[in-house]
């Protein structure tokens, strides 16, 4: 599934193509048959009818549209809901468009699939495969959010060869048996990937960031991307088929069996905390709407 509404509401173009990126990186880990064997089914939520309403849907769907087209995908099914805004009184109530994507392939072993939680703590490395190479874009992501804001520059898919080559790529690595875990950077950014990757395994991880990018846009962009846990003898066989694919990468840093996750930026420890904390405020919003029900 790929869904980005909030990107949508910055750049209509780019929240659709990030849409596409979303739902290729989660199916990824899944070993199919083929990245062109790959079918889409397209469903449009928007206020369609509005003023302006039809013409920015038909931008999207055509962004959308060539998108798919340069990665050798296809939608063959979908729906559409383009009534989505209610008046209530003199005041008309749009609900914000939103296009949601559901992909599906076929599988010839249905038992080749990689899950996000850290499989061997301490013994493992983390690997970040960044789809966006140098751009860490902030609008529409989920630290915006907590800024009461949304931003003025979303996330792109800026090379659609390159995400078709690290799929290939990734489908590679799986196909050899050459990683632990996987999981896509998405909502909340690469923290939260690193986070929910420790979480489920219930275990800590120690990263270093680059020195020459911020630590926030580092930490928060939801730019495409995917992390990949593996075992140090096989980081040679990983990096020669990324780098044979032209797929950028960066070493993050190490799994641990302390119960810690631990960032790094220009030499110091900029982030320190037990994962039991994390989880209790990660649940945390679900047992408030749990008290209202």
């Amino acid at each position: 599934i790929g869904e980005q509404p909030i990107k949508i509401l910055v750049n209509p173009k780019a929240g659709a193509r990030m849409a596409v990126g979303e739902a290729l990186t989660n199916i990824v880990w899944a070993l199919v048959s083929d990245i062109a064997h790959i079918k889409c089914s397209v469903n449009w939520m928007w206020a369609a009818k509005l003023p302006g309403g039809g013409a920015v849907l038909r931008d999207s769907a055509v962004s959308l549209s060539e998108l798919m087209i340069k990665l050798g995908i296809a939608a063959d099914g979908g729906k559409d809901s383009l009534s989505m805004a209610a008046q209530v009184g003199d005041e008309i109530v749009k609900a914000p468009g939103q296009v949601v994507i559901s992909v599906y392939a076929s599988m010839p072993d249905i038992t080749r699939v990689v899950t996000p939680d850290i499989k061997h703590p301490g013994e493992s490395k983390l690997m970040l495969i960044d789809l966006a190479p140098g751009k860490n874009r902030l609008g529409g992501s989920a630290v915006a959010q907590v800024f009461g804001q949304i931003g003025n520059e979303s996330p792109d898919v800026d090379s659609p060869a390159l995400l078709a080559n690290a799929f290939r790529a990734v489908q590679k690595i799986i196909r050899e048996n050459l990683i632990l875990a996987g999981h896509d950077r998405s909502d909340g950014g690469l923290i939260t990937t690193l986070v929910e990757m420790a979480l489920s395994g219930n275990c800590g991880i120690e990263i270093k960031l680059p020195k020459n990018r911020e630590i926030i846009p580092q930490l928060f962009a939801e730019e495409l991307g995917l992390v990949l846990e593996y075992l140090p003898e096989h980081e040679t066989a990983i990096v020669n088929i990324l780098e044979g694919s032209s797929v950028p990468y960066m070493i993050l840093g190490n799994t641990q069996k302390r119960q810690q996750v631990v960032v790094c930026h220009c030499d110091e420890v900029k982030l320190d905390i037990d994962t039991p904390t994390l989880l209790t405020w990660w649940e945390s919003t679900s047992d408030r709407l749990e008290h209202i029900k």
